[in-house]
């Protein structure tokens, strides 16, 4: 590549990275949301660094349905960097999809030798709404990273670098396996080129049908069981139905959300989904038609078919059928976005409609680049998250769930209980509710949880109860023991945690609960083992660890504590309770200075940490650090502002 030429692809990769921090900037700003975040990244000991440890596990394990282990390599590298700062995973993931668009403008303009038409789809890839789920979401990552390499791989196709292009390929099928369509593609070009679809040009894709094969069969493992529940007639009346939905939001990308559900049983014969068959199908054969005149319509449509035909069966989910979700879009998009730029160039060329053309430009460009700086917000939070879902697809029993979860964990019991009874209501009455029992119990669990979390014990017993007559499920059990605990009940909590246990043997939460149990019932050797047999089915359980920490100290063996609270810490350094728990004990052997870190951290890891503030503040004050001891128990008014312990501190200080 000569210089002139190097030049103007680091001025076109400059130009797109400022068009892209302009639509996308402000959502930097964004938290991480309840929605694989957790599982992924930030509640995920696979990613904390990188070790052979660490290693080993993303290399062998699912996410838990997918094989993704360059992804979470990724987020191994921007741990490194940042630990959980949300910023630096959503300025990574920007990165990549700017990156993207440019290996757009380079890939096609090595295919159609057509610079305009190249940098008019790469710039419309850069600024589509229906991206922004991948951009905006950290947990998209593996479709921006899965796309890199894919037109990595295409690029290098092109450029006559086989081998470049299979490492491609093979770096792409770890980031996400939905690339196995790569060969195809390949064909798909050859077509195009004029070299035909012949016997040599498919031997020539041998390696990449073999990488395509080894991978499709490791990604079956992850997802053979879902696959399992779907009919061939459902998986093809739901494809058709999929595919108008994306070629709509494609051209009209409004009403976006992390949610499309379905609550009606899927019938090929309704209209539902046979209206968008026959117009799939109509587009299908008009696109064969067209080969008699020209091939760009029906490569371009190939492309989006066979890019998207790997998304197609994956529509249920937790026995709810789902139409689509906007990340399965992002390659796709590329064949559709190819041909629209190509209508708009051939409109430029009649002299008389360059300002039509012109005029479809700009307003693409602005309608897009709005409304995808609009969506990019709506992942600020989990909150705002699925109340988007909620305002376009009130019917989602899912997103009213999740917003349960939320208020339950920011203390909004009331609000909690209401979502989870509306979630309830749509899941009952829709059409699938009676083949999802699970589900259902499911919500009523929730209900109970929030209710028993409230106080309302009795009440949350019943509904506890009514779950267990539909569905004897351990979870719900394990729920039940912890209610009767609450209720001081401990024998009939003791009872309903053996009862899940007897159900479900590899139940850590029951062993939890169990443990907990015993300890309230003074059964310290009791106890302790089922805190042992929690850990010894979950390693990682931090909460397991902690509980047993604070037996051992409880009990006078504060070193075994100490140890046990620092193991906790190595599981998962972000724990506030681990790091005050072993301020406490600390504090008990005299080490205050150790003490007064540890409590300082908790404080850094949750402000909210009343408890921890407290004990500082005091700590301060023992040390004739007043000012600090004063900052810390106002600190807590902040927070609690009638706190009697705070108040009288705050006098005997002298600080009102």
């Amino acid at each position: 590549m000569d210089r002139n030429l190097r030049s103007h692809w680091y001025l076109l990769l400059g130009c797109f990275a400022f068009i892209g921090f302009v639509i996308y900037g402000a959502s930097l700003g964004n938290s991480f949301v309840r929605w694989d975040d957790g599982l992924l990244i930030y509640e995920n000991p696979a990613i904390r660094g990188f070790s052979l440890a660490n290693l080993k596990t993303i290399f062998t394990t699912y996410d838990p349905e997918l094989y993704i282990p360059l992804t979470l390599l990724s987020y191994q590298f921007d741990f490194l960097l940042s630990g959980t700062n949300p910023a630096w995973y959503h300025f990574h993931s920007l990165i990549l999809h700017i990156l993207n668009a440019t290996l757009v403008v380079w890939v096609l303009k090595s295919l159609t030798k057509n610079i305009w038409v190249s940098l008019l789809t790469g710039v419309l890839f850069l600024i589509h709404p229906l991206h922004t789920e991948a951009i905006a979401w950290a947990s998209g990552r593996k479709d921006l990273l899965s796309t890199l390499f894919f037109l990595l791989s295409t690029g290098f196709y092109l450029t006559k670098k086989k081998r470049m292009s299979l490492a491609a390929f093979t770096l792409g099928l770890l980031a996400k396996v939905t690339i196995v369509t790569l060969p195809i593609t390949l064909l798909l070009i050859d077509y195009y080129k004029g070299e035909g679809i012949n016997k040599d040009t498919v031997k020539n894709k041998i390696p990449y049908f073999v990488l395509a094969l080894l991978f499709a069969v490791i990604a079956y493992f992850g997802k053979s069981q879902m696959l399992q529940t779907e009919t061939l007639v459902q998986i093809i009346a739901m494809a058709g139905k999929s595919t108008a939905f994306y070629l709509e939001k494609l051209l009209w990308p409004t009403q976006l959300s992390v949610l499309y559900p379905y609550h009606h049983t899927i019938v090929f014969s309704s209209p539902d989904f046979l209206i968008p068959f026959i117009g799939v199908s109509i587009i299908g054969i008009l696109a064969i038609l067209s080969m008699r005149y020209t091939k760009i319509i029906a490569c371009c449509l190939g492309f989006f078919a066979v890019t998207l035909a790997p998304s197609l069966p994956n529509f249920a989910k937790a026995g709810t059928y789902y139409i689509a979700s906007d990340r399965y879009a992002y390659i796709p998009s590329i064949g559709f976005l190819l041909l629209l730029s190509l209508g708009i160039y051939a409109v430029s060329q009649n002299q008389r409609l360059q300002k039509v053309s012109i005029g479809i430009v700009g307003g693409l460009l602005v309608f897009f680049s709005y409304t995808a700086s609009v969506q990019s917000l709506v992942w600020k939070n989990s909150e705002t998250l699925f109340t988007n879902v909620i305002q376009y697809y009130p019917d989602s029993h899912v997103a009213h769930n999740n917003i349960g979860n939320l208020y339950r964990r920011q203390g909004k019991l009331d609000e909690a209980t209401d979502s989870y009874r509306t979630a309830l209501s749509i899941r009952m009455g829709s059409t699938l509710g009676e083949q999802n029992i699970e589900a259902i119990a499911e919500f009523e669990t929730n209900i109970a949880n929030a209710l028993a979390t409230k106080g309302d014990i009795d009440q949350a017993i019943l509904l506890y109860n009514k779950a267990l007559s539909s569905n004897s499920n351990a979870v719900i059990l394990s729920n039940l023991g912890s209610a009767y605990r609450q209720q001081g009940k401990l024998k009939e909590a003791a009872s309903k945690f053996k009862q899940s246990l007897m159900l479900n043997s590899k139940n850590p939460q029951a062993f939890l609960g169990l443990g907990i149990t015993y300890q309230e019932m003074g059964e310290i050797e009791k106890a302790e083992q089922a805190f042992l047999d929690a850990i010894e089915l979950q390693p990682l359980f931090a909460v397991a660890h902690v509980n047993l920490g604070a037996l051992y100290v409880n009990i006078g063996r504060i070193d075994d504590g100490i140890a046990k609270y620092k193991e906790t810490i190595e599981i998962n350094p972000y724990f506030p309770q681990a790091h005050y728990n072993l301020a406490i004990a600390l504090r008990k052997l005299g080490r205050n200075r150790e003490a007064l870190e540890s409590y300082l951290t908790a404080i850094k890891l949750q402000p909210a940490y009343v408890a921890a503030r407290i004990n500082a503040g005091i700590l301060y004050a023992e040390r004739k650090k007043i000012d600090l001891a004063i900052e810390q128990f106002k600190e807590v008014l902040r927070y609690d502002p009638d706190n009697g312990r705070a108040l009288s501190a705050l006098k005997q200080l002298g600080a009102f």
